[in-house]
């Protein structure tokens, strides 16, 4: 049965409002107080200056931000995710194109939640969804993707069957409120009457936190990119506490979790079901694979098996269709699945499809994936200059836009480093004039008022000599990423910063 987070809320609040519906670091929130704080949302917003069309919500840190989520749903209003590091010309894209008239910040209840009116004029009505993610917006040309109810629901009442979430489950919810893992952690949670254990507030940020929270919950169900995984076990080891953690199901997502992570994860949660599973903001969860206990640290993990109602193919660089063994890139269409971005930024990644295929409409992931001859499917990476950094998709391109304008930098060339640790990091290769003297500090100060925490680059190298070219004169991507891992990056005519 497909079940919306509304009804479900509101049936518990009356026949069981005791039960917990969210755990946190400082405290509790019962079913019953869940619908009255996401109800007092509701009628706030509803007689709010500006209470027509879609409502923004800042999605930070801080705990408040599912009852008010929750109460614009319950409102009728879109609700635009908006992430809390979003740049103001990022906001005015996103208002632009989805018509929000209000900005809400949550508080820890809601008589300390924020509303502001919005004043940029919109270029587009209210958009037909529930909720809209903003997957970008490192430059103010965010890419919106608008889910409908219907569509959540399915994906709840997938996730729900598949990780049996009920009653009584506890699932752990570390991603922010705008990342599209939110669905699974906190509204499929919500849905089948689980308890969403939140880290909000300290244990986003500090490793012993992140800790207690879980070894005092002792999640059933415990999702996240590998910065995740890294964090907790760096808080048990400080903490001093070596036991085993007991979660039924643990799931690697978003990122290519690296095989010390994957270690790590298997010696934390050693009587685990592991999974690993592929997805987009565009289409939700698309693959997934079971794995034994072996499989967790083989050298690669594979992509796994498309998900009930799931489509996927492969196209070569022509667009025609990969049937048999070979590298293509990996084309989704699911039943959970935007049916496309707002406005016309990314718009060419959604097609239709070819005759035959049994999807109306595709997208087009930019991932290159090989087909094994006995039909498995692995991931070779991407087929653009987007990559993920902790779960965040990252366009090098926006980043190098942003360094470009910074005062003494010529050209900049950006690249994904990986760090000592296993991490995907941004890079940046950076040519200045001579008489300049500019340093990463400052290259990183001023990207972090204009990109995402996730964009501004970790390691920079400064040169002043011009940077590497092919030979049709394009920046040589390859090269520079050579140079950017190159140990010997002090060499003459190079500086080293980060």
């Amino acid at each position: 049965m497909v079940i919306t987070v509304i009804e479900s809320v509101r049936r518990l609040a009356q026949v069981d409002p005791g039960r917990i519906a969210v755990a946190t670091p400082v405290g509790t929130v019962d079913y019953g107080q869940l619908h009255r704080f996401a109800a007092a949302h509701a009628d706030t917003l509803k007689s709010a200056d500006g209470a027509d069309g879609a409502v923004a919500v800042v999605c930070g840190a801080g705990d408040g931000g599912i009852p008010l989520i929750l109460g614009a749903m319950i409102a009728g209003r879109p609700v635009v995710l908006l992430p809390n590091s979003a740049t103001p010309a990022a906001r005015a894209a996103a208002q632009r194109q989805t018509g929000f008239s209000l900005v809400a910040s949550p508080g820890a209840g809601p008589e300390q939640a924020r509303m502001e009116r919005a004043e940029v004029e919109p270029d587009s009505p209210p958009p037909a969804a529930s909720l809209v993610f903003c997957t970008s917006g490192s430059t103010g040309n965010p890419k919106l993707v608008p889910l409908r109810e219907d569509a959540i629901a399915r994906f709840a009442a997938w996730a729900a069957e598949r990780f049996m979430i009920g009653a009584g489950s506890r699932v752990l919810s570390y991603a922010p409120l705008n990342f599209d893992l939110s669905l699974l952690e906190v509204w499929t949670t919500l849905a089948y009457g689980g308890t969403v254990v939140a880290a909000t507030g300290p244990a986003l940020r500090d490793s012993r936190h992140l800790a207690a929270l879980v070894r005092t919950w002792e999640p059933d169900l415990v999702e996240g990119v590998p910065v995740l995984y890294e964090r907790l076990a760096r808080g048990l080891a400080e903490s001093g506490d070596l036991e085993a953690l007991s979660a039924g199901h643990v799931i690697m997502t978003g990122d290519n979790t690296p095989l010390p992570t994957r270690r790590v994860i298997r010696q934390m949660f050693p009587a685990a079901s592991y999974y690993n599973i592929y997805g987009s903001t565009e289409t939700n969860d698309s693959l997934i694979a079971r794995l034994d206990y072996d499989e967790v640290v083989a050298e690669r993990i594979p992509l796994g098996e498309p998900l009930p109602g799931v489509d996927v193919r492969l196209i070569d660089e022509g667009g025609t269709e990969l049937r048999g063994p070979g590298s293509g890139e990996l084309v989704v269409t699911t039943p959970f699945q935007a049916e496309g971005y707002l406005g016309t930024v990314g718009s060419g990644s959604f097609v239709q499809a070819s005759p035959g295929w049994p999807g109306d409409i595709y997208f087009r992931t930019g991932d290159m994936v090989e087909r094994r001859p006995d039909g498995a499917l692995r991931f070779l990476g991407r087929r653009d200059f987007r990559i993920k950094v902790n779960g965040v998709s990252v366009d090098l391109e926006d980043v190098e836009d942003v360094i470009s304008v910074l005062d003494g930098v010529t050209e900049a060339v950006t690249a994904p480093w990986t760090a000592p640790s296993g991490e995907t990091r941004v890079a940046a290769l950076i040519r200045t004039a001579p008489e300049q003297n500019l340093s990463a500090v400052q290259v990183r100060k001023f990207c972090a008022r204009r990109v995402e925490s996730a964009a501004v680059p970790f390691r920079i190298s400064f040169v002043t000599d011009p940077l590497p070219r092919t030979s049709t004169g394009k920046v040589d991507r390859k090269m520079a990423a050579r140079l950017l891992n190159d140990p010997a990056a002090g060499r003459a005519g190079r500086r080293l910063d980060g």
